[in-house]
């Protein structure tokens, strides 16, 4: 699998609107089955959110406009306006090809980039450029 660094501010994407939680999977007798717990983000302890997004792209030598969702740590549910701007910070994404010979994106943040610093459970953080 492929990991590439996305600069968001070059990598236009606008927010649909549609935000939805992540869950965690759990091992169950019938296979492996989403849980009701929401995931958590490993490395800052912040919820993890989906969040809907349209960019553009080329497919086959054609302009297209592609859905996917990102993968951004919040502590509460993030607010975004359905086909507005939106910009993340640290987004990566992810590539990799499928048993089918496709191409399958896996997009994550550490956060939205809406101004405000990120907070992992359990610590209170500064804004960025301030010591802890």
């Amino acid at each position: 699998m492929a990991i590439y660094a996305v600069d968001s501010k070059r990598q236009q994407m606008v927010a649909t609107g549609n935000v939805a939680p992540v869950n965690e999977w759990m091992d169950t007798p019938n296979g492996r089955r989403q849980s009701d717990e929401q995931a958590r983000d490993a490395d800052t302890g912040m919820l993890l959110w989906e969040v809907e997004v349209l960019y553009q792209s080329v497919s086959f030598g054609k302009h297209v406009t592609v859905t996917a969702p990102v993968q951004a740590g919040s502590d509460a549910q993030p607010d975004v306006k359905a086909f507005t701007p939106v910009e993340f910070v640290d987004l990566v994404c992810s590539a990799n090809v499928t048993k089918g010979g496709g191409l399958r994106e896996s997009w994550r943040a550490e956060r939205l980039a809406d101004g405000k610093p990120g907070r992992a459970a359990g610590q209170g953080a500064k804004p960025e450029g301030q010591a802890a």
